[in-house]
């Protein structure tokens, strides 16, 4: 007999929480200060007033489908990408928050899903005593997968540490500045980075 078990609840990142508009204002923002533009200079580029700019921007418009068109073509984005959640912190998931489940029985248990198609690359990586990663980004859209098999892992994302123990997993925005370390023990972690079409 198999038995299925949806993980531990997460927190929803803050981008969903705000609803569709907050998740484009934010990606709007990002994107436009990634390229270094001022609110009039996407204005000129989009043929939109700077008002509907920052109203977008603020999250409280509700922009046409041809203004969401004008703005992901500036910005150089699928319209999709501009309406898509971002993670704003790492996502973790417990090993200790499973029980082993009867000894008779099959456990699976749902880490974590995803209904968008990417392609990705998956990798094994095994870390040695007082070891750290190269620092590494993985491009705008990005999102890593990380599952401590053995050891412990140090999950460093931005100016944040996250401490894996074994059997944890996570997955966070792998467009920002990340790394692993190790301390005293070696860790053996597998990993797979999805990239938006």
């Amino acid at each position: 007999m198999d038995s299925t078990t949806n993980g531990p609840e997460r927190a929803v990142p803050d981008t969903v929480a705000a609803g569709p508009r907050g998740t484009l204002a934010a990606n709007v923002k990002r994107l436009r200060l990634a390229r270094g533009w001022s609110v009039r200079e996407l204005s000129a580029r989009t043929g939109t007033s700077k008002a509907l700019i920052s109203q977008i921007e603020r999250a409280v418009a509700n922009p046409t489908v041809e203004v969401l068109a004008r703005i992901a073509h500036a910005l150089d984005s699928p319209v999709d990408e501009i309406l898509r959640a971002r993670l704003t912190v790492p996502e973790i998931v417990r090993g200790a928050d499973f029980g082993p489940g009867p000894a008779d029985e099959t456990m699976v248990q749902l880490l974590f899903s995803s209904h968008e198609r990417a392609r990705f690359e998956m990798y094994r990586s095994a870390l040695p005593p007082h070891a750290r990663s190269h620092r590494s980004t993985h491009g705008a859209g990005s999102t890593e997968y990380v599952v401590v098999l053995r050891g412990t892992v140090n999950l460093v994302v931005g100016e944040h540490t996250h401490r894996l123990e074994e059997g944890d997993c996570a997955r966070f925005a792998s467009d920002e500045e990340h790394h692993y370390s190790t301390d005293m023990r070696a860790a053996l972690t597998q990993t797979l980075i999805a990239y938006p079409d």
